[in-house]
């Protein structure tokens, strides 16, 4: 039976996806969990895996197409099987406006309805492209009579808009009028013209979403101190007996431990969503990655199952394809309790914002030989900082403090995270 591809959500505020490269082309065989296409948001460039086996029978969305996300891009048939009727992007996928649709996998095909005609005088453009046009105040159509597109079939990129951008701060202002300059955000192009400054689209998703977080979440706070002696003892033990790359970090560590301390307390094992709160099958956490322009927080399922051999290699896998670019559509749902470590960075204690639609985050300074009291006497221990940020809608704060002090349980006697 044909099997449509869609264009999944990668991503809780994810709208809309360009198809970027095609990685198969039409009559090509596709093995289940094989990458057949490159897609782009507005934070990342991700592989798409295939959800079945079998032929690309037709690319409905040719490279460089922008779609809303829920939309057809290709179909997958059997060997030998007749390839459906030839379908085409609706009428939302050309203007680019429909709300978001929730699948995230290939679902069976179905009878399309009529597609519309495309629109006269609109203007291609990749997603990237789009929201700095609009975050600079600028039309698409002036950038379109200034700049050619360079993408595929004329379409509009970020160089592009850039561009423009810097044409247009060269000329002088017609009408000049006073703006305001937002504060580290923007700086004047031009009186009245307001051009972006140092906003990738990776950070200006960042600030979207952070801002929508601290809109929408009420953030409340726990900090525990978790004494790491142990912990630091068997990690240097275990990593004797571990080849270089699959050594465990402290970060490893407390990943683990994070998972295992969800299923404890499943109440922050929750997605917060608008009619309400969703428990989670399984203890996914996501893992704050640094970037060239920004932060991401990919997830990884299923933790709270692993060892922490596994979740050392997991970890490591994840971070690697995060910086090449090469994460999947599920690892950027955003579901996934978020660990936050700065403790390389010599970061006493921090508090990180709740990445929606979570219940929660920890973030951990760093591991720092501190002289503590220990049955009245004072000695050296490894201490580290670990703060918990929650969301009130759904837990309180002794609720918040019963989680970090198992958390912090955990820890003090590691061997439990070998069990």
């Amino acid at each position: 039976m044909a099997t449509d591809v869609i264009m999944p959500q990668m991503g809780f505020d994810m709208r809309e996806g360009t198809v970027v490269r095609w990685l198969k082309q039409e009559g090509d065989e596709i093995t289940r969990g094989e990458a057949i296409a490159e897609i782009e948001t507005d934070k990342a460039t991700v592989e798409l895996e295939a959800f079945v086996g079998g032929i690309l029978g037709r690319v409905v969305v040719t490279e460089g197409t922008t779609v809303p996300v829920g939309e057809v891009i290709g179909i997958i048939t059997a060997p030998g099987e007749t390839v459906p009727e030839k379908t085409t992007p609706s009428s939302s996928a050309l203007s680019a406006t429909a709300p978001a649709a929730a699948p995230v996998e290939a679902q069976t095909a179905t009878p399309s309805a009529p597609s519309a005609p495309r629109r006269e005088g609109r203007v291609p453009v990749t997603p990237v492209a789009r929201r700095i046009a609009e975050e600079a105040g600028v039309s698409l159509e002036e950038v379109q009579d200034r700049v050619s597109g360079t993408g595929p079939n004329g379409r509009i990129t970020k160089g592009d808009v850039e561009q423009y951008l810097s044409q247009r701060t060269e000329a002088p202002a017609a009408t000049p009028a006073p703006a305001p300059i937002p504060q580290g955000g923007v700086a004047s192009g031009g009186v009245g013209i307001m051009v972006p400054q140092g906003l990738s689209p990776m950070r200006q998703a960042i600030a979207r979403r952070m801002s929508l977080s601290k809109m929408t979440a009420p953030h409340y706070y726990v900090t525990v101190e978790i004494d790491m002696t142990r912990a630091m003892g068997l990690r240097q033990e275990l990593n004797t007996e571990l080849p270089e790359d699959e050594r465990i970090s402290v970060n490893d560590m407390i990943i683990k431990a994070v998972a295992s301390t969800l299923t404890r307390h499943p109440h922050f094992n929750v997605t917060v969503l608008p009619e309400g709160l969703r428990p989670n099958a399984t203890a996914d956490v996501s893992v704050a990655v640094a970037m060239e322009d920004g932060l991401i927080a990919p997830s990884m399922s299923d933790i709270g199952s692993k060892s922490l051999r596994e979740v050392a290699r997991t970890t490591k896998d994840l971070i690697t394809r995060a910086r090449g670019g090469r994460l999947r559509p599920e690892e950027l749902s955003g579901i996934g309790f978020t660990v936050s470590n700065l403790g390389m960075y010599d970061v006493k204690d921090f508090v990180a914002i709740i990445t929606p639609p979570n219940a929660g985050a920890v973030a951990v300074g760093s591991v720092k030989a501190t002289p503590v009291v220990k049955d009245g006497e004072i000695v050296v221990a490894q201490m580290m900082s670990a703060t918990l940020s929650a969301d009130h809608r759904a837990t309180d704060g002794a609720q918040g403090a019963e989680f970090m002090n198992e958390l912090r349980r955990v820890l003090e006697k590691p061997t439990a995270l070998l069990l």
